[in-house]
């Protein structure tokens, strides 16, 4: 069987291609891993295919056929970067490789191919922001050299001697299997075996990652295949995550008798919500098997999570990151990829004086961007070094790293020792703002006036703190409402009006419609309720409260 029409044309024609698109806008060696210092190991990268005969599957692709005419096992794509031999003879992957995965086996022929398809179309979304069909001619060259630029692996050398510590590495929803390539390839330089798959629905809906239970069955599999491996240390094992795929690993953590040894989450977006907030449905297992969750973690964020959850675990020992201006999928690769290109577009089309001016702020941006993604990768690595290599150094790096700076500043951490449920308590005194968690307990210890002058001793409008931030007031507001603290809920609205106006307003009504289009009307319609209790002539929550009234049989 030959290549997907789509792979033939960027992996085969490669050379022509380059002649006609000229010379690219991109740096030509790794342009990707910035400043980056890779580690003893070449790059290795591989991919194979398996049916796993434990758990039937069939999918309906976009063009009416099926994957099978009748009873089928389930496809597992399995993907692997690893440590590999020296070999001036090899010649890097390029970004268009990652796509060179069909399958030559009649069952997986045509599923392979519609997940290229699949895949590919995701890439182009996630790091060009529209579909590929929709791309100007400017967005076609920078998309192919983007495709061409190389990466830092090589396709199928040999291994390197000894064995390593296996990493699974789940990307979230909606997200290509490749979608943080870079963290991947970074790991396998310094001694780790990342494996990776597609994590597909277990009812064939959809080619997109299924974060319940067949996601966890799939992990399963995976490390059962990657345990054989010559040069994979099976007795250390680490789970990693982004997005929806840290809530998937959080599951398999809280599973009785896991062979997982450390976990790393990259901002499971649960980290800014209340535990009583109904979409969390992952944490349900989680919760109930809390002595089951004993690994060191490693959870990233923005500034302004609460780590309501993580604070539960406390038979784990818990090293909180935060980095200010990251976006959700700036935690990836693909995020700064898509940054780049966007900078490479401008750069490209720049038109007058004030568009340079503009270009060189957006510049600085990506530059200061970049930086905090070198910083939380780096971090990573100290961590897995830490806590699956058993490196003396590195544990006692983790013990300083980040640790003095204030929050919502520069990278930050702040580490959570076994046994312990909450932050260090804070003093009125301190000069420095209180983290979003630490504020939370000093409204519980020192009541509503005194958190009411703190918030408003430290509100600057030019650079407001992480404490400020409009989707944490909301939960602050939102979770007093339903301890039944309605005085202190309408203050703390009130002031946070004074700071963003109509910012918590926003908030509420954005997630009532969610709740709404969910069909969780109940909650939909307490969270117009609570906006009534603390904004009572708020117009929306009325109306709406008046059609929930209205439809009431």
């Amino acid at each position: 069987m030959g290549l997907n029409k789509s792979v033939v044309k960027i992996v085969i024609l490669i050379p022509l291609l380059m002649v006609l698109l000229g010379k690219s806008a991109f740096p030509q060696t790794y342009p990707f891993w910035d400043k980056l210092q890779s580690g003893p190991y070449e790059v290795g990268f591989q991919t194979s295919w398996q049916l796993d005969y434990s758990r039937s599957y069939n999918t309906i692709f976009k063009d009416s056929t099926s994957y099978s005419p009748s009873k089928a096992p389930r496809p597992i794509f399995v993907c692997f970067w690893y440590p590999g031999q020296k070999n001036t003879q090899a010649k890097a992957m390029v970004q268009a490789s990652y796509l060179d995965i069909q399958s030559k086996e009649p069952l997986l022929d045509k599923f392979s191919k519609h997940f290229i398809d699949y895949t590919r179309d995701i890439m182009a979304t996630q790091i060009m922001g529209k579909p590929e069909e929709g791309f100007s001619m400017a967005e076609k060259k920078v998309w192919q050299q983007y495709l061409l630029s190389p990466s830092f692996a090589y396709k199928d050398i040999p291994p390197a001697d000894g064995k390593f510590p296996l990493i699974i590495y789940r990307s979230g929803s909606g997200a290509s299997y490749e979608d943080n390539a870079v963290l991947c390839e970074y790991l396998a330089s310094h001694g780790y075996v990342v494996v990776g798959s597609a994590f597909q629905y277990t009812d064939g809906y959809s080619l997109d990652t299924d974060s319940g239970e067949t996601s966890l069955a799939d992990i399963s599999f995976l490390i059962s295949k990657a345990q054989k491996l010559p040069f994979v240390n099976w007795k250390k094992i680490a789970l990693g995550g982004h997005s929806a795929g840290a809530q998937a690993i959080m599951r398999f953590g809280a599973k009785p008798n896991s062979v997982i040894n450390a976990l790393f989450l990259l901002d499971t977006t649960q980290d800014y919500h209340s535990l009583s907030n109904p979409l969390w449905d992952f944490i349900h297992p989680v919760l109930k098997n809390i002595e089951q969750f004993i690994y060191p973690s490693l959870v990233v964020a923005g500034p302004s999570a609460i780590f309501q959850l993580l604070d539960r675990l406390k038979e784990s020992n818990r090293y909180y990151l935060t980095i200010d201006k990251m976006k959700h999928n700036e935690f990836i690769s693909q995020g700064i990829m898509k940054k780049k290109l966007a900078h490479y577009l401008s750069e490209s089309s720049k038109v007058n004086s004030k568009l340079d001016s503009e270009i060189g702020e957006k510049k600085l941006q990506l530059e200061s961007l970049s930086k905090d993604y070198i910083t939380l990768i780096e971090y990573i690595l100290i961590f897995l070094n830490a806590h699956l290599k058993d490196d003396h150094q590195s544990l006692e790096t983790l013990k300083t790293l980040h640790r003095n700076t204030p929050i919502g500043t520069a990278p930050s951490v702040e580490i959570m020792p076994k046994g312990q449920n909450f932050p260090q308590p804070y003093f009125s005194e301190n000069n420095n703002p209180p983290s979003p968690r630490q504020l939370r307990l000093f409204f519980e210890k020192n009541g509503l006036k005194s958190s009411l002058e703190l918030l408003d001793k430290f509100w600057t409008k030019e650079n407001p703190h992480p404490i400020y931030n409009q989707t944490f007031g909301f939960v602050w507001v939102y979770e007093l409402l339903e301890q039944g603290k309605e005085k202190s809920a309408q203050e703390i609205y009130k002031h946070y009006f004074r700071y963003h106006e109509k910012s918590l307003e926003g908030r509420f009504l954005r997630y009532g419609r969610n709740m709404e289009i969910l069909g969780i009307k109940e909650e939909a319609q307490k969270t117009y309720q609570y906006l009534k209790k603390v904004d009572p002539e708020n117009e929306v929550a009325l109306e709406k409260l008046k059609t929930f009234k209205k439809k009431s049989p």
